[in-house]
């Protein structure tokens, strides 16, 4: 299964130019240890593309909304966190 960071940097890896979706990656993995409590729009204006925009990025890396995108990162979080206290 791959983890949110994976793909983002992935997503930066396999660009050829710094297209939309290499500046949402890049950006979002900037924001990672705040997207818990950022908004939708909080995160759109960071990531200097319209709510439209984020939208999209999310369905295209799996994730129908942003909720659910953040419901994996959490959940990413919290297991990385276990893994790493045994």
């Amino acid at each position: 299964m791959n983890t949110i960071p994976a793909i983002l940097l992935a997503i930066l890896f396999n660009s050829y130019d710094q297209s939309v979706k290499y500046n949402i990656a890049l950006h979002l993995l900037e924001l990672l240890p705040q997207i818990p409590i950022l908004s939708l729009q909080e995160v759109s204006v960071k990531c200097e593309v319209s709510v439209n925009t984020m939208n999209k990025f999310f369905k295209m890396i799996g994730y129908n909304n942003y909720n659910l995108f953040k419901d994996a990162l959490f959940s990413f979080s919290l297991s990385f966190f276990i893994i790493s206290i045994n």
